[in-house]
């Protein structure tokens, strides 16, 4: 009788480590499908972003021609140009609400900050909108020879673009702060 004793405690032995080892597995394997999940989910937002970006270099290409153009007095020009600037400014803020509506479908502590970034992105896209168009109304003016109220816009211009500007740097903390968190999910499953 002993022998069978030892032998159905050790294959009692064996039967826990065994459930423990399922166990175990199953919960790494769902850690890994979950980070999975979230690198799937960053890979499918860059691509969005990498789409969108071309729009937003345009919006800041046409601005600083309009400004070129408002240097050199072509103030026909710099309107055209400040024209196209706000529409794909406007362009680029509109695709980014509509991806930051989908990123808000996201739980992870990074699609919060991704969150942050994009929404600070569509301030300096509403602000180079608003800077482009004082910018178009001090040229309309100064074409006229009305410098008071070119200079008036100017200033409103220069306004927005201290607040561009701002928002930049906003950003830019916020990529940073992305960056840290994309390392740290990195070294959190040692997927990398």
């Amino acid at each position: 009788m002993e022998k069978k004793n030892v032998i159905f405690i050790a294959f009692l032995i064996a039967v826990v480590i065994a459930v423990y080892s399922i166990y175990s597995l199953n919960s790494e394997l769902k850690d890994v499908r979950e980070t999975n999940e979230i690198y799937e989910n960053l890979f499918y937002f860059d691509a969005l972003f990498l789409d969108n970006e071309e729009t937003k270099s345009k919006a800041m290409e046409y601005y600083i021609t309009a400004s070129q153009n408002y240097d050199l007095d072509n103030y026909d020009a710099a309107i055209l140009n400040c024209e196209f600037s706000r529409e794909y400014s406007s362009d680029h803020a509109q695709r980014l609400r509509e991806i930051k509506f989908e990123v808000e479908q996201q739980n992870d502590k990074i699609f919060l900050i991704l969150r942050r970034m994009i929404s600070t992105d569509i301030d300096i896209d509403n602000n180079l909108y608003e800077a482009c168009e004082y910018f178009e109304s001090a040229s309309r003016q100064y074409a006229v020879e009305d410098f008071l109220g070119g200079g008036d816009n100017i200033d409103l211009h220069n306004e927005k673009i201290e607040y561009h500007d701002d928002a930049v740097e906003r950003y830019n903390s916020a990529l940073a702060e992305y960056t840290y968190e994309l390392k740290n999910l990195r070294n959190r499953d040692e997927i990398w």
